[in-house]
């Protein structure tokens, strides 16, 4: 697509505009001016803009009296991003359109007849199968890929990652190999997965987010007022290999649980002392196994409450996560947006 013409105005504002109609079904110049604390008339100049490049679309209300109607502003969903997830070892496909929504979802059978890189070769192409049915593949706004490590770009390779196969793997080779087009993001799960989690609750540049992943390995992330906590040598917040009062780590612990309550009373000794370190104001735990999110949280609340004594100004919000699109694919789909929305403004 090519380049808006801003007509005078500054591109830091039409993003605000574009990403305040996008989090919504539809919005009003009212309120969206209100939203972002621009002036209804800079709303008004910016929707005009969006509506000729055919990025939004408008829905007439009534009007009671003389002069323009006013309209309800919707962000047209016609483009689409295609993450792939290898978060764990159940590969997934996550083709996201420009409202997050989720478009299609495939998640891949892994084989352990066979090798690691067999099984990813073999993800790729069903990938690329689903792709290809999708209409109009020019919409792609971005291709990214989720990955359970550090990524370095210089040699293409993924480093203290929880699958140690990956590291001999050049993901983004592969994956533009089979899909003949450019990888547009390649980010660690964990911190796009906690970037999901500001944007949704406006918390971007505000307070601390402590955020953990129970899956086939277990791994977190801190996003504290703007930025993450990497530590020394980026390898921070591995809070799976933390050890436990048992002398294990804590992912092999939790391996060992087989219900929502036995992984809530496991893990209460590690997140009291996670608090106690990063005073979040958010704790998120996402985990793929739970299968009653709200208990587990009712559980884990009262273990740090009254086993730990945890004073209520200090106990942080505890979120039941129940989510249509695992938060690390919608962090990359979000920051893939961020970053198409930067090259037709700028």
């Amino acid at each position: 697509m090519e380049k808006l013409e801003l007509r005078g105005i500054r591109p830091e504002n039409v993003k605000s505009i574009f990403i305040d109609i996008a989090s919504r079904d539809n919005a009003a110049r009212a309120s969206i001016a209100k939203d972002t604390g621009l002036s209804v008339m800079t709303v008004g100049k910016v929707a005009d803009i969006l509506l000729e490049a055919g990025l939004l679309d408008e829905q007439k209300t009534k009007s009671m009296g003389a002069g323009r109607r006013a309209g309800m502003l919707s962000l047209r969903s016609e483009r689409y991003s295609v993450v792939l997830d290898l978060s764990e070892r159940a590969f997934c496909l996550n083709i996201i359109d420009m409202k997050m929504n989720s478009v299609n979802f495939m998640q891949y059978t892994y084989s352990y007849k066979r090798y690691y890189d067999e099984n990813l070769l073999s993800f790729l192409k069903c990938a690329k199968d689903n792709f290809d049915v999708f209409p109009n593949p020019n919409e792609l706004y971005g291709f990214g890929i989720s990955v359970p490590g550090i990524y370095l770009g210089s040699s293409d390779r993924i480093v203290s990652t929880k699958i140690p196969e990956l590291e001999t793997i050049k993901v983004k080779e592969m994956a533009e190999e089979v899909f003949s087009r450019p990888v547009t993001l390649i980010k660690r799960n964990v911190e796009a997965a906690a970037l999901s989690y500001a944007a949704e609750n406006d918390r971007v540049n505000t307070g601390v987010i402590v955020y953990m992943y129970m899956g086939e390995s277990v791994d977190g992330a801190v996003y504290s007022k703007g930025h993450f906590e990497g530590g020394a040598h980026e390898f921070g917040c591995d809070f799976g290999r933390m050890i436990t009062r048992s002398g294990v780590t804590l992912e092999d612990r939790i391996g060992m649980c087989r219900n929502d309550y036995a992984i809530a009373d496991e893990i209460a000794d590690s997140i009291y002392n996670l608090i106690m370190i990063f005073d979040p104001d958010v704790f998120v735990i996402e985990n793929d196994f739970l299968r009653e999110p709200e208990l587990f949280i009712k559980r884990l609340e009262s273990r740090l409450r009254d086993v730990y004594k945890i004073p209520k100004e200090r106990m942080p919000f505890f979120p039941a996560v129940r989510r249509k699109i695992r938060h690390s694919a919608k962090g990359i789909a979000m920051q893939m947006r961020d970053m198409w929305v930067d090259k037709i403004i700028c």
